[in-house]
């Protein structure tokens, strides 16, 4: 594993690492965490790209602004702005020496996979998207995640401080407002000609399973679904299931 490190459009710097395949490079990987989360995953996400690592595709791991090693305020989180640092991001791929002559994909999780989704509709450079567990409704999902609170954010208040099982943290009304500036369905339905794969916990208690078969039906081809049985918004059971799945998707599309 490489500690990197670059610049976001705001003059950030973000944290990341690069783990470097151990045989003949096949692609490039670049995994987005979900809300709250890090590049780390509870530590399954270092775990994760090892193991891609030992199968030939390089990763890249980081943390969107103000979040674990990078600059920046939490309170200041936008998916305009994570879609700013996940540009970023693939921008470092592309200058980076040798790293560049093979596919870049994107692994994106909850939120990062939304983030992810939009970044790839407005980037061809990203040749394939495998999502989990993401939300293709906004302000559905975080209207259920927020509840009151996001009608209070959504009207006006300026900001609130808010706790969940990571600590307290404060969202800001720039958070909801910016969420109606993204149709993800639109988006989705967009990226033609490149391999889209969803995985979706079938018992997610967070995004309803719902709207990754809606986002489907919506997709271009190539596109599979994976919807986990027994899954939850974490696969906390079932990530062997979710891993597999990725590892034969990969293998179809990006290992010739």
């Amino acid at each position: 594993m490489e500690k990197v490190w670059f610049k976001n459009d705001r003059g950030q710097r973000l944290a990341g690492v690069f783990h470097a395949p151990s045989s003949n490079l096949l692609a490039n990987i670049i995994i987005t965490h979900g809300f709250r989360g890090s590049k780390e995953g509870g530590g399954r996400a270092v775990i994760l790209g090892e193991e891609l690592a030992r199968r030939g595709y390089g990763v890249l791991r980081f943390d969107f602004a103000g979040v674990g090693e990078s600059e920046g305020d939490f309170a200041e989180i936008t998916v305009s702005r994570q879609v700013e640092d996940l540009r970023t991001a693939v921008n470092w791929v592309f200058n980076s020496p040798v790293r560049r002559e093979v596919p870049l994909l994107g692994l994106g999780r909850s939120l990062g996979g939304s983030t992810l989704l939009i970044a790839a509709a407005q980037d061809s450079r990203i040749a394939g998207v495998c999502f989990w567990s993401t939300p293709y409704d906004l302000p559905q999902t975080f209207s259920r995640i927020l509840d009151k609170n996001f009608d209070l954010l959504k009207s006006g208040r300026s900001s609130l401080e808010l706790q969940d099982e990571k600590g307290k943290f404060i969202l800001r009304s720039d958070f909801v407002q910016d969420l109606y500036r993204h149709n993800l369905e639109q988006h989705i339905s967009s990226i033609n000609l490149r391999p889209i794969l969803i995985i979706h916990g079938e018992q997610d208690e967070v995004v309803a399973v719902e709207q990754a078969r809606k986002a489907y039906t919506m997709a271009g081809n190539p596109k599979e679904i994976a919807v986990i049985p027994g899954g939850d918004h974490r696969f906390l059971q079932t990530w062997p299931n979710v891993w597999d799945r990725v590892f034969i998707w990969l293998d179809k599309y990006f290992k010739a």
